[in-house]
């Protein structure tokens, strides 16, 4: 409503005069608008808080005009809007912040620099490319003492790459207008100003005319988040799962589908199955020390390379193609150079990685190695050698190791010998481990081999344990059979722990009652003499449960004799053991021991024949309900890994 003053001292609405009601101090001495239909009056004074107007249900008012229209005023409010910089500053208390300023305000304070939206490259042919506009988030600072906020890099039209020039595409802030930049140097990214967005190759080698695109993801949306969770798994271009390698057909190889992880992005891998068209295995070799690259399906079987050019191999020589995975989403590329010529497949498995093209060090994953000899329709060996990141520069001095700290550890590798055959490790425990390599013999020791405790490794694959350490292992009876006629013990069933099971049962109460067996004298029966005389000696033990609650002395007893190898059955004295059962134990998994068998200078191939027997009424045999008998065996002392051993077939 528009007012003016009228001929008769008030002021007019328009065309209508407004009487004039008066001037007051504030808006609380203003009479009730109730009181006054159509009379304006002037408040000289603002009353309250600006934090919120009283026509918003705050308690301010500000000075000026006021209106009754006889039901309430109506007045002019103010706006008390904060700027960016006060809101920025998050200090004054009494102002309003429109959603704008606090989105602006928001962001600003919890944003991190980065891409956060996809880019798109538009293949033209021959090199020349279109990049798709996206959205960042730049600090306006370099050393992120700026502010952060979102822009717009326009797109990029019609680019002329250079032929085999690997570029990385960067969006530069540019002093607020933002815009892309194409270099060969990524040094100049500082994740502030400066983002990386995708890197490129086109590659014209040979008959080969190919955009390979690599983009580096959407990292300015969850950055802290993703590098987290990728941390947890990895790290650069770190392997999760999948990327076995194997062969089929005729020399074509299939490469699983994998997870690979580079910076904060979760990439998934295609399969991969070189004879399939779009599959094809890119095979760089050098010509005159420069890169060439074939497209193929089988992997080559009769050359090897030197470096320098691709030479045929000789005889039954072997060579080695070490294949790369390409870590992209939307591709099938995998890569591969040879290695030199060797004499064996462990030879070629002792080889480092060769010298390998650009592109495949920055945009691939080293994941195994294919040996073949010369002519062979299939490969001698195939490896799975995934690992966190591939280098270009093989390592060929290993005498530069001395006082090498392994990171977090403090673990530290001395060199023994000027030849670097033997080693002392020193680890964070104070311990140290000795490793020996006998390049003459073949062989690799590990542990304390100064004092005789030691594990040793042949190249034939034969795994050794020298020294004191004993191990253990169980030998089960040859046979286990009941007796005929009212010895034999009764087959019983029992619900032991919900599970209803089959038990021979041992008489509580007036029969005798046994069964017959025996034990085979294996190579791990036959304890050397040293163990002998340490007490290392068979030890015999029955596996049992009561079948009822009540209590008592159980007796037991084993009735034997050995046989040497082509030899008289020798008797033995018989062994006995007591075990009580002081409380109700129903079911109770109970192991119990008969003692070591005595030194007899067990003979391999010799055997144990044996009865195990119950005699309930032998005076010490007090628990009058049956037992039920669940396993016999012999724990041997052995020089093996006994329960350690691990085979990998």
């Amino acid at each position: 409503m528009a007012f003016g003053f009228g001929n008769n001292g008030g002021v007019s609405g328009g065309s209508t005069p407004v009487p004039f009601g008066g001037i007051f101090p504030n808006y609380s001495a203003l009479p009730l608008a109730t009181s006054f239909l159509n009379k304006l009056f002037y408040v000289k004074n603002s009353q309250g808080t600006q934090w919120l107007p009283g026509s918003l249900g705050g308690t301010y008012y500000p000075s000026g005009w006021y209106y009754s229209d006889g039901i309430s005023y109506t007045y002019q409010t103010t706006a008390f809007q904060a700027t960016q910089i006060t809101v920025d500053g998050g200090i004054n208390n009494d102002q309003f912040v429109t959603p704008l300023t606090l989105q602006n305000a928001a962001q600003r304070k919890l944003l991190n620099c980065g891409v956060v939206t996809d880019v798109t490259i538009t293949d033209k042919g021959n090199g020349l490319i279109d990049i798709s506009g996206i959205e960042v988030h730049f600090n306006t600072e370099s050393d992120f003492s700026g502010l952060v906020n979102r822009y717009t890099v326009p797109s990029l039209l019609n680019v002329q790459l250079n032929a085999n020039q690997y570029i990385y595409v960067v969006a530069n802030y540019n002093n607020g207008v933002p815009i892309y930049q194409l270099t060969t140097d990524n040094s100049i990214v500082n994740h502030s100003t400066i983002l990386n967005v995708v890197q490129l190759n086109w590659e014209t080698l040979n008959s080969v005319n190919e955009l390979h695109v690599f983009k580096t993801g959407k990292y300015g949306l969850g950055l802290a988040n993703k590098t987290g969770h990728r941390l947890i798994h990895t790290e650069r271009f770190g392997y999760q799962e999948g990327l076995q390698i194997s062969e089929y057909g005729t020399r074509n190889i299939r490469i699983e589908s994998g997870i690979v992880w580079y910076d904060g992005e979760e990439i998934m891998t295609n399969l991969v199955t070189t004879a399939t068209a779009g599959h094809e295995f890119h095979f760089y070799y050098p010509v005159a020390s420069v890169w060439n690259v074939q497209k193929i399906m089988q992997y080559p079987n009769s050359q090897y390379s030197d470096g320098a050019n691709l030479v045929s191999l000789s005889g039954n020589k072997l060579s080695a193609l070490f294949v790369f995975k390409s870590i992209n989403t939307d591709d099938f590329c995998s890569y591969g150079v040879l290695g030199n010529q060797f004499n064996s497949v462990a030879e070629a498995l002792e080889s480092s990685l060769p010298i390998i093209p650009e592109l495949v060090q920055k945009q691939s994953k080293f994941i195994g190695r294919i040996i073949f000899q010369n002519g062979a329709s299939t490969a001698s060996r195939i490896t799975r050698e995934v690992t966190s990141n591939v280098s270009s520069v093989p390592v060929t001095n290993h005498n530069d190791t001395a006082n090498r700290d392994v990171a977090g550890t403090h673990t530290r590798i001395y060199p023994i010998s000027n030849n670097a055959t033997a080693f002392q490790i020193l680890r964070q425990d104070g311990t140290t481990v000795m490793v020996n390599v006998d390049t003459l013999n073949r062989l690799l020791e590990i542990g304390d081999i100064a004092n005789g405790n030691y594990s040793m490794f042949e190249s034939n694959g034969v795994y050794a344990a020298k020294g004191s350490a004993i191990t253990w292992k169980d030998e089960m009876p040859s046979y286990l059979l009941n007796v005929s006629g009212a010895a034999s013990p009764d087959s019983v069933s029992h619900n032991v722990g919900g599970v209803l099971r089959q038990f021979d049962a041992f008489d509580g109460g007036g029969t005798e009652e046994r069964k017959s067996g025996s034990f085979e004298i294996s190579h791990e029966m036959v304890v050397d003499e040293a163990m002998k005389l340490l007490g290392y000696l068979p030890e015999l033990h029955i596996h049992w449960r009561p079948s009822t609650a009540g209590t008592g002395v159980l007796k037991m007893f084993f009735d034997w004799e050995y046989s040497p190898p082509q030899g008289d059955p020798i008797p033995q004295t018989t062994l006995t053991f007591l075990d009580t059962i002081a409380t109700p134990q129903q079911y109770r998994h109970k192991l119990t021991s008969f003692g070591k068998l005595p030194n007899l200078n067990f003979q391999v191939g010799g055997k144990i024949g044996f009865n195990i027997r119950r005699t309930p009424n032998d005076p010490q045999d007090t628990y009058g309900s049956d037992i039920l008998l669940e396993q016999i065996a012999l724990h041997i002392p052995c020089d093996t890994n006994g329960s350690r051993d691990v085979y990998i077939k």
